[in-house]
């Protein structure tokens, strides 16, 4: 009683049957009301006046007398022309409760039939679900059915696209974590230990670069601690009226010598009368220097780096463009992922653990805007990122924020 598709079945058939129960009780009903009519009507009928040459026989028969003359004869007895019952024969309770009993069984067969096809579905996903909870994650439903089957089935397999891609973060979570974590500690570890050991001695320079793969450890805690906050919504953020023109001509200025020193040309095309913005400014240096660090990382010398910022109304949009290697067409959805990395090898030596740009999304999505990246894949035409941010109104609230922000 407890399986869907028995309470289904039940649920139709008794509908079903109640339906020809119903009929069968006012069919009885009507039939039963004409035969009692019809009866009622014979006998009213059964006074028959007869002519005396029809009479051979007077027995039963009132004479009637007009003038001392019999001119016909009342039939007492309704034996004459008597029409027979219609439907006598037939046993009309037996039969309304055999169509009752066939109808009401084929009813319920009909009604389990269709409640186990509803089920098919259901029952397929169950197990699915069963088999993807013990790590067959190739699994998938087929979309069959009604149309509401079909929507939940597409929904099921966009949960399980989603809880595979987040599977495989996961591991790659693990396995990145463990590396980068691996070579500090093992530094730290065989350094302290040569210290100890007096193998060389503890000079400032030992202490240097001791100190730098501390720093890597705490910048990887302080990345991991950012990102946490930012899957949570509980990034904080000091929003002030910020101008932007000027904000990010003190950024780039820094990078200028990085980029001589590489033979990296910036091409700067900033409007000096842009609109007001309400942002935290040191969350958006911190996205501005991801994007250029990454851009100077991978443009070749006699490259360029263009830092392009347009007012669109609403909203302000920043352009970083390079033309460096560019990104591979496959590797665009996925590169605001956290722990995404286009080429492990490369990244590794030359990037970090692919968070970067995790929280770079998470910051400006915080603020409001919206960011993204597109690429040829094809060396020297690069990769443009782009984000865009509300400029500053009379409903655009300052202050100090956290979570996801609405303006």
């Amino acid at each position: 009683m407890n399986r869907l598709w028995v309470r289904l079945s039940l649920a139709f058939g008794a509908v079903i049957f109640v339906s020809f129960a119903a009929i069968a009780l006012v069919s009885a009903i009507i039939i039963r009301a004409n035969v009692a009519e019809f009866d009622s009507t014979r006998q009213e009928g059964q006074l028959q006046a007869v002519a005396p040459d029809q009479v051979t026989e007077t027995k039963g028969l009132l004479p009637v007398v007009v003038k001392g003359e019999v001119v016909a004869y009342l039939d007492m007895t309704g034996n004459r022309s008597r029409p027979p019952r219609p439907f006598a024969f037939l046993n009309w309770d037996a039969i309304l409760l055999t169509v009752v009993l066939v109808g009401g069984g084929v009813a319920i067969l009909c009604a389990v039939l269709m409640s186990r096809s509803l089920i098919a579905p259901l029952n397929a996903l169950a197990v699915t679900a069963d088999a993807i909870g013990a790590g067959h994650w190739d699994r998938r439903v087929r979309v069959t059915g009604t149309t509401e089957i079909k929507s939940l089935a597409q929904s099921f397999n966009t949960m399980v696209d989603q809880l595979q891609r987040n599977e495989t973060l996961r591991r790659n979570l693990v396995a990145d974590v463990a590396h980068e974590l691996r070579t500090p500690i093992t530094a730290l570890q065989a350094n302290i230990y040569a210290i100890l050991d007096d193998a060389y001695p503890m000079t400032k320079t030992e202490i240097a670069g001791l100190y730098d793969q501390i720093r890597m450890l705490s910048r990887l805690v302080k990345d991991l601690h950012e990102l946490s906050q930012a899957e949570s919504g509980l990034l904080p953020l000091d929003r002030k009226p910020t101008n932007f023109s000027e904000t990010l001509a003190e950024l780039i200025a820094p990078f200028r010598t990085v980029a001589e020193s590489k033979e990296v040309r910036l091409a700067i095309d900033i409007p000096a009368n842009l609109p007001i913005v309400s942002v935290d400014e040191e969350r958006i240096n911190q996205v501005m220097h991801n994007l250029l660090n990454n851009a100077l990382r991978y443009t070749p010398p006699e490259g360029t780096i263009t830092i392009r910022v347009r007012s669109l109304g609403e909203c302000l949009c920043v352009e970083v463009q390079d033309t460096g290697d560019g990104i591979p067409a496959e590797h665009l959805p996925n590169v605001f992922e956290r722990f995404y990395r286009a080429d492990y090898g490369r990244s590794r030596q030359r990037g970090g653990m692919g968070l970067g740009l995790a929280i770079a999304k998470a910051i400006i999505e915080a603020h409001n805007g919206k960011i993204s990246v597109s690429s040829t894949g094809i060396p020297g035409e690069g990769t443009t990122f782009v984000f865009e941010i509300p400029v500053l109104t009379a409903e655009t609230p300052v202050g100090i924020f956290e979570g996801r922000v609405q303006a």
